[in-house]
């Protein structure tokens, strides 16, 4: 993969593309760009900061409660939601700590948010993933994004991964509805999608 454009589809929820970019290319809402900016003060020169080094009291307050962050595990890889902000509960309905990314309704976006973190862990990089296209049960489309931010113990390994995803207000208010809609998914989930890497 290579750093300036990292093409994902899917079309068994209707197509959508996602396209992957370098923060230092994107124009970032002001407190989610405060947000990353802190990110690169913590790293300094290395691969990435510490989680252990992070503190959320320097993080925006209004994005905390839309943030999520994962630990990454590999052999086989997955990703488990070590922090789920409420924000993010209202959006889905659920609240997904200690729980795996596969575990993820509806299916399609528990693979795109696969793809995304394995690409952050592939590049050992932060990464704005824009999304296009995406239906929400509507004759619409909405479009948005998500910044990543890897963290690294030892300073050359992913171990954890923080996101927050940015919509415009009406976007958001359609995206409740989309998730509401699929609720039965979370009661009686389909087959976990193949994700092993």
């Amino acid at each position: 993969m290579h750093e300036h454009g990292l093409p994902f589809r899917e079309k068994s929820q209707g197509q959508f593309s996602v396209v992957a970019e370098p923060p230092g290319n994107c124009e970032l809402p002001k407190s989610v760009a405060q947000l990353c900016d802190y990110w690169r003060d913590l790293r300094g020169d290395a691969l990435a900061p510490s989680w252990q080094d992070f503190e959320w009291r320097k993080v925006p307050t209004e994005l905390i409660r839309w943030c999520v962050v994962v630990d990454v595990h590999s052999n086989p890889m997955d990703f488990i939601y070590r922090f789920w902000g409420s924000g993010c509960s209202e959006l889905k309905g659920i609240d997904y700590t200690g729980r795996s990314v596969r575990d993820f309704r509806p299916q399609v976006m528990a693979r795109k948010a696969f793809d995304e973190y394995s690409a952050v862990v592939d590049q050992k990089s932060a990464l704005v993933f824009k999304t296009k296209g995406v239906s929400f049960n509507d004759d619409n489309t909405t479009d948005y994004q998500f910044l990543r931010l890897p963290f690294s113990y030892d300073g050359a390994s992913i171990d954890n991964i923080l996101s927050i995803g940015t919509y415009i207000p009406e976007e958001l208010s359609r995206a409740y509805r989309y998730y509401e809609s699929h609720w039965m998914d979370y009661i009686w989930p389909d087959e976990t999608p193949n994700m092993s890497r």
